[in-house]
Formats: C-alpha cells, structure tokens, sequence
C-alpha cells in the first residue's frame, strides 16, 4: 500500500471517529434545552460548539481528506502519484503526524469546553462579588484548560515536525 493511500484511509476513519463523538453529544445538547436550564440558556449556544466542532471537523476530515493525506505525506517527500512502497521509516513519520492529527482534532472541543467553563465561572462570581482566582474549582478549570493547550501545542508540532522528531529518536536509538 502506498503512503498516501495510507493517510487517507487514516482520515477517512478519523472523520468517523468524529462523527461518532458528534452522535454521543446529542443528548447532552437535548437535555440542556429540554430540560429548565435557564441560565444555562443565557450561553447555551457555547454548549453546541463541542459537538458542532466534532461534526465540522469530521465533515472536512472527510471532504478533504485526499489533500491532507498528500499533506501528511508531503514531508517525506511523497507526493500523490509517487509508486514508493511504504518503508519503516516513512511509515514512523506518517504515524507521528496521525498522532498529532488526533491530538489536535480532540483537544479543541475540549479548550472550547474549558472556556465555556470558565466563562460560566466567572459570571457566576462576578454576581456573587467573591474572588475567582482563589476558588479550587476555578483553579481545576484553569489547569485543565493549560493541560489542554499544552496538548494542542504538541498536536501541532508532532503534525508539523513529524520528519524531524522522527529522525531525532533514531539518532537517539543508535547512540
């Protein structure tokens, strides 16, 4: 099978997985407008963005799948038509770019959960005219969202710098 082939069949599934999440958030969203959530209605449309997210993403990870495979594919210096069999070290460079990927297609609903969070939090204590910074629940939020912005930094650059860390761990298997 051929590197692209590869990644695209990868986005391909990617774009299911997603959609799957999508359909797994749907009661959620249900319940919040069914139910008598009346502040929760006052932002309730930050609520839809998780799962608009995942049903955006999967429908693009789908749509234009072929051209991010060629992407994916690109920094190993294999375009689309190329006739290259997969070797190991172009298929380590493709997963780490899968990793990253993934990383950063599933963290973003969760900064956009976290945000919606901390937003709800500071309203709430901005009625309440008590301090946000030194509340533990505040402080859970807040480190859940740098733990999610540290993992989309990571996303990024294991998508983007696949080659080079690739090539970094070899150097550090033969030494």
């Amino acid at each position: 099978m051929k590197f692209t082939k590869i990644a695209i069949l990868f986005n391909k599934c990617f774009s299911l997985y997603l959609f799957y999440r999508f359909v797994a958030q749907i009661p959620l969203v249900v319940s919040l407008f069914l139910g008598d959530y009346s502040y929760e209605l006052q932002i309730g449309w930050l609520y839809l963005s998780p799962p608009i997210l995942h049903l955006g993403l999967g429908i693009l990870f789908w749509i234009f799948s072929k051209p991010i495979g060629v992407f994916m594919t690109k920094e190993i210096g294999i375009g689309e038509g190329s006739e290259n069999e997969v070797d190991y070290h172009s298929l380590e460079v493709i997963a780490f770019s899968i990793i990253g990927i993934l990383m950063v297609a599933i963290v973003i609903p969760k900064l956009t959960t976290s945000s919606i969070q901390l937003l709800g939090l500071r309203n709430t204590y901005s009625h309440l005219g008590r301090k946000l910074s030194q509340d533990p629940i505040f402080m859970n939020y807040f480190s859940e969202m740098i733990g999610n912005l540290a993992q989309l930094l990571i996303g990024i650059i294991l998508l983007l710098k696949a080659k080079g860390i690739v090539n970094v761990v070899r150097s550090l298997r033969k030494a």
